[in-house]
């Protein structure tokens, strides 16, 4: 067997799955700031849980209304997305004489950005098993009553009920109906970027209608909102869980500036030699991290409603 510089074979191996992570994972759409080691996952976000009702008005004196700053009942758990693959003898040397590594180590780096990514969009792994844990997190839930800390109402989520996107009216009225939302509940459509499945690609590049000259996609950048983007279609299952097709799927929209993803511990793949007499040699590669969709709590005709940045037209088609 040839000499190994295992040196030499662990720069290789990082060199290569660090950036094929980086360029397969979505993640990197929002704000990644570290977690403080030792500090729980929930202390770290209540830096960013702001309350919004707004102050009392009565007649002259100090009559002031009380808020509360400490969201009970607040929690929040990290993600860790890992998996482990082991070089065998053969593979060593034919790195050693050859300077090629096995495509395995790609798949790795793509394997875990995948689970990284169907965790945030859809809180599925990605094998499709549920979450270890009660997780509410993830950008595709839509919340639940009035909304809370823990679990923040969309800001939009309405049925496509205008009618099919072939009539150009239809279209018009779910984007300023999503936009508007988004205005009306004080989130900023310049940070706004709308999601859509790739197999919807040709629905969005296709004119508007008949009579006009641009684009959907070119008609929803002119309402001032920052992008508009194509999603893997894996990260954009209807909220019925169902596969879209370019006849039926659902639209969401992202607030950018209130989704923060915390790092526990940011890509990295770890390496070793197994103990003798164990000869293969292991790679580990993993991401440990905790989305936090900033909740904004409104008061509404006397009821607090929690939302977060996040909205969504379900179900469009194209045909009425």
């Amino acid at each position: 067997m040839a000499n190994i510089n295992y040196d030499l074979l662990s720069t290789a191996i990082e060199d290569k799955w660090i950036p094929t992570y980086q360029a397969e994972s979505i993640l990197s759409l929002f704000a990644a700031v570290p977690i403080p080691n030792g500090i729980a996952t929930t202390e770290w976000a209540q830096q960013y849980l702001i309350e919004t009702v707004k102050a009392a008005w009565t007649e002259a004196g100090f009559k002031p209304n009380t808020i509360s700053m400490d969201f009970q009942g607040y929690t929040l758990k990290p993600t860790s997305i890992s998996q482990k693959m082991e070089l065998s003898e053969k593979d060593q040397a034919f790195y050693a004489q050859h300077g090629i590594l096995p495509e395995g180590v790609n798949d790795l780096a793509k394997n875990v950005a995948y689970s990284a990514n169907t965790a945030f969009f859809i809180g599925k792994g990605g094998n499709g098993e549920d979450a270890p844990f009660e997780l509410f997190n993830f950008l595709s839930d839509v919340g639940a009553s009035n909304g809370t800390a823990a679990r923040p109402n969309m800001f939009y989520n309405t049925g496509h009920t205008a009618g099919g996107w072939n009539t150009e009216a239809n279209f018009v009225t779910d984007v300023c109906a999503i936009i508007g939302a988004c205005v009306a509940k004080g989130f900023k459509k310049e940070n706004l970027v709308i999601m859509y499945p790739a197999i919807a690609e040709s629905v969005f590049l296709t004119k508007m209608g008949t009579y006009s000259d641009i684009s959907r996609k070119q008609y929803i950048l002119n309402q001032g909102v920052k992008d508009v983007i194509p999603i893997p279609d894996a990260y954009m299952k209807t909220t019925a869980g169902a596969a879209p097709t370019a006849a039926l799927f659902d639209m969401r929209a992202v607030e950018l500036s209130k989704v923060v993803i915390g790092y526990e511990r940011a890509e990295t793949v770890t390496q070793g030699k197994g103990a003798f007499p164990d000869r293969n040699y292991y790679v580990e590669g993993e991401v440990w991290f905790c989305p936090l969709f900033i909740p904004t709590r409104l008061n509404e005709a006397g009821t607090v409603k929690t939302y977060k940045g996040v909205g969504q037209v379900t179900a469009i088609a194209m045909a009425a």
